[in-house]
């Protein structure tokens, strides 16, 4: 089950409950339309060849331990530095991010590239992104271990309701934050005939009331239960998704600097449209 699977049967939940009015349905298509499109494309997807080995520290953690910090007692442990040392990151200084602007399924998908980029070497490609009362970006992203392509998701909701852990769930692990956030970890497994692939996700209730959900898988998740697995593991460990979910930015505004980099973003796809209640920007119009 990938992120926007884990969201639908969060929001069919909620909806039944009468919490929001949400289009399941269609975000449900969505999901499907995205996982025909990564098919279309996969074969297209040129892994890293002949890349140096990079080494790293091997950081095997999968899920955050329960009455967790703020999250920086969990990336020490799991190997992962908290400065920003990334020579190709220094343009944007996330504790001085400047001005601001409404958020766009572009701009989203471009801080998410520099978000992911900030934890690891490798590249990105093939962008997706939809806005509305919820954003939600993704991209393939290609690390630097030379192990495979994986697709990265972002979902940035306003007062949603957090998920729980449930049997669906491996590896599931929730926890209090020193801010008062509330953060679950957990992995969803999908066994096909070449092996089993593998959705990791990190979803955090912040204490101003956003919820901020980042997953990575090992291949693409497609319709009817179906993988293509290009990798062994997903490229990010919980640790490393934690902190992806925890950057400051993440909410119904963006840094400019987002906006400006998504307007340029290729190739680009717009997933759905917006919602009829939310005024469509010259961005949206153009293409989401």
């Amino acid at each position: 089950m990938n992120l926007h699977d884990h969201l639908e049967r969060d929001l069919h939940a909620r909806v039944s409950q009468g919490d929001c009015y949400l289009d399941v349905a269609r975000l449900g298509r969505v999901a499907r339309t995205q996982g025909t499109r990564v098919l279309r494309r996969r074969r297209a997807v040129a892994v890293v060849a002949g890349v140096s080995a990079v080494t790293v520290a091997a950081v095997g953690v999968s899920a955050v331990p329960h009455g967790a910090g703020d999250g920086a007692r969990d990336l020490a442990a799991a190997g992962v530095s908290n400065s920003r040392s990334n020579s190709a990151q220094n343009d944007f200084d996330p504790a001085h991010p400047g001005p601001t602007g409404p958020a766009t399924g572009r701009g989203l998908a471009a801080a998410l590239r520099w978000a992911v980029a900030d934890l690891q070497d490798g590249s990105a490609t093939n962008f997706g992104g939809q806005e509305a009362h919820e954003w939600y970006a993704n991209l393939e992203w290609t690390s630097a271990d030379g192990q495979g392509v994986s697709v990265i998701g972002v979902n940035v909701q306003n007062d949603m309701r957090h998920g729980n852990c449930d049997s669906t769930y491996l590896d599931c692990r929730e926890s209090t934050l020193s801010d008062g956030s509330l953060l679950m970890t957990f992995e969803e497994h999908t066994a096909v005939a070449d092996g089993t692939g593998i959705s990791r996700t990190a979803d955090l209730m912040r204490s101003d009331g956003v919820r901020v959900v980042v997953s990575a898988t090992n291949g693409f998740d497609l319709p009817s239960s179906q993988w293509d697995i290009t990798r062994p593991q997903p490229p990010l460990s919980a640790a490393q998704l934690t902190r992806l979910a925890q950057e400051p930015f993440w909410g119904a505004t963006l840094p400019t600097y987002f906006l400006e980099q998504g307007r340029d973003l290729q190739p680009y796809e717009a997933l759905g449209t917006s919602w009829p209640d939310r005024p469509v920007s010259s961005s949206s119009a153009s293409g989401g």
